[in-house]
């Protein structure tokens, strides 16, 4: 529902390396989850999803790793 407004807000501030995805199914801990409600966070045992941690460390690799090469 704000990822676009917080993308437009990045962008705003001058970062142009901004990507947005949305996770279905994971809460704002990027945790798999039933109900996505903080009710459950004691019995999710899951850190951080396999997916995101992919995504983010190819951000990095493709992102920030090429620009210091520069």
């Amino acid at each position: 529902m704000n990822l676009n407004a917080i993308q437009q807000g990045i962008i705003k501030n001058g970062n142009k390396n901004v990507t947005v995805k949305i996770y279905p199914g994971l809460n704002h801990f990027f945790q798999t989850c039933r109900t996505c409600n903080h009710l459950e966070y004691g019995d999710l045992e899951e850190t951080i999803s396999p997916e995101v941690l992919k995504d983010i460390t190819e951000w990095i690799l493709n992102t920030v790793c090429k620009t210091s090469m520069k």
